[in-house]
């Protein structure tokens, strides 16, 4: 999350890309996990940016390393990820937002 903006990245050639095209509406549900019993659900709508660009790079390479311990890892996820064909940036403009805390 960052500007109030949710970003993943999605491959180009899969079911939910096509479907993001065709309706840009989109609903998240962000489960903490047992035993933490917190979920967020974000409604909103997607732009789906496919043009490589310095910004979208370093987005992608930010999405990278926060789910990798080292930029090693991160470096050799972004590489396999690349040969899994073309990826787009996915950027969520959330319209509604509930935090649930059933703790």
């Amino acid at each position: 999350c960052e500007n109030g903006k949710i970003y993943f990245s999605i491959l180009v050639d899969s079911a939910k890309f096509r479907q993001l095209e065709r309706d840009p509406r989109i609903s998240l549900c962000i489960d903490a996990g047992h035993p933490d019993a917190r979920t967020v659900m974000i409604q909103g709508t997607v732009e789906l940016v496919r043009e490589k660009s310095a910004w979208s790079e370093n987005v992608t390479w930010k999405i990278d390393c926060r789910y990798h311990e080292t930029e090693e890892e991160a470096r050799l996820y972004n590489s396999q990820m690349k040969s899994q064909g073309p990826s787009a940036l996915v950027v969520v403009s959330p319209q509604r937002i509930i935090g649930r805390d059933f703790n």
